[in-house]
């Protein structure tokens, strides 16, 4: 099974059947994923995964910052010092993306917006 797109209806029944689970066990889960505002079910209409606002977008950037203002010095007190390496790696990489991403930006001949994508830099 892989990733169910925003918007995407969902039968409860073929989840079932797709993960070889019975229909309680998905109807239950589905009802926590109501309650959680990722899936949103209406009367004659179904079931379908929920389609994020700009506010919603907003709230999960404000709680992820907040949490990742938490997470950082947890993660200096308790890190190892291979986990401290891998994080100044994925740093490096990171400020490389950032520095493609701008030198591509300020080329004459790049006419329009392009997805940046640095894996292996």
């Amino acid at each position: 099974m892989g990733k169910i797109p925003l918007g995407a209806p969902l039968s409860r029944r073929g989840l079932a059947r797709e993960l070889g689970m019975s229909f309680l066990p998905i109807s239950q889960a589905i009802e926590r994923l109501v309650d959680e505002e990722l899936v949103e079910t209406r009367p004659r209409v179904g079931t379908r995964v929920s389609m994020p606002t700009p506010q919603n977008i907003r709230e999960h950037y404000i709680l992820r910052e907040a949490l990742e203002c938490q997470a950082a010095p947890l993660f200096a007190e308790k890190a190892s010092s291979e986990e401290r390496l891998e994080l100044r790696k994925m740093a490096a990489r990171l400020v490389k993306c950032f520095h493609l991403a701008v030198k591509v930006r300020t080329l004459k001949w790049y006419s329009g917006p392009r997805p940046i994508i640095c894996l292996s830099i």
